[in-house]
């Protein structure tokens, strides 16, 4: 154990605080959102999903991941109004997942060395972290005009324990993104905080 945490316990106790916290934030992902001002948020009251539209070669088959993408979001645009329709609806929801191999390194310590009549030596920890990290897409896509008008993105940390419970994680994730959607279907005025 580093010599500065044995004489400073004060030291260990924040630096535990902040690791119990940057865990229990990990469960959220950390999102973001933009969308179009020039789009007519008001003209749009139904939507479907692009992978379900006539001439998509991708839609040939539901993936289960899909599946559960499609089910959260779909919850998520009827909180607010909007239809769901597969004949020309307003708005088309699409995703896109991608994954990234990361590495995290962490330093830990008070003193780049400590010098004493033996010699000197370092003082600092290393700590080297391999991870994965996810990012889910949402693009509202204005059908009509073939454009998107607003994107959610998440982003987290991908574990086996995650992707074990996806039919859980999904509904969490989903609601993050859309958390940030300001709109409600034939109304173009923001309503953030009226969202249930």
């Amino acid at each position: 154990m580093p010599v500065i945490w044995t004489r400073h316990p004060r030291i260990l106790l924040m630096m535990l605080g902040a690791a119990l916290l940057l865990s229990a934030c990990e469960s959220t992902p950390r999102t973001r959102s933009d969308y179009d001002p020039t789009a007519d948020f008001s003209a749009y009251r139904t939507f479907g999903f692009a992978s379900k539209q006539p001439g998509n070669q991708d839609g040939q088959y539901t993936s289960l991941i899909t599946r559960h993408l499609e089910t959260t979001s779909r919850a998520e645009m009827e909180k607010r109004g909007y239809v769901y329709s597969d004949n020309n609806p307003d708005l088309l929801l699409d995703f896109q997942l991608l994954t990234q191999d990361k590495v995290r390194v962490d330093t830990y310590g008070g003193s780049p060395y400590w010098r004493s009549r033996y010699g000197a030596w370092g003082g600092y920890d290393v700590d080297v972290r391999q991870y994965t990290e996810g990012t889910l897409l949402v693009d509202v896509i204005d059908a009509a005009r073939k454009q998107v008008v607003w994107q959610g993105v998440a982003q987290g940390t991908v574990t086996e324990a995650k992707l074990k419970k996806i039919d859980e994680r999904a509904p969490i994730v989903m609601a993050a993104i859309f958390a940030d959607y300001p709109f409600r279907a034939g109304d173009g005025q923001h309503h953030l905080d009226t969202v249930n």
